[in-house]
């Protein structure tokens, strides 16, 4: 923090906010954005890096190349005694 002065009168310090940084431990993810809601849980978006997908049928590898579905919201393990959720679109 340090004291910021106008007109030589001292005035409220500035300081910015405490941040926290972790792993996710998920591979080929990407965190696109976090956010804390009102309530206070927090919400990690993230993207697939994966190029390619197994077929549902044939198990042969086939392109992500045709868009994205719904968001869907995962829950996660609490941050500082919050709950924590993954928000994705597969």
């Amino acid at each position: 923090m340090r004291d910021i002065f106008t007109n030589g009168v001292k005035k409220m310090p500035i300081s910015t906010p405490a941040q926290i940084s972790f792993p996710l431990d998920i591979p080929d993810v990407d965190v696109l954005a976090t956010e804390q809601t009102r309530d206070g849980k927090f919400i990690i978006t993230v993207e697939s890096r994966q190029e390619t997908t197994p077929c549902g049928v044939c198990k042969q590898a086939i392109p992500c190349t045709y868009g994205r579905g719904q968001e869907i919201r995962l829950r996660h393990l609490p941050i500082l005694g919050r709950e924590t959720y993954i928000a994705l679109r597969p």
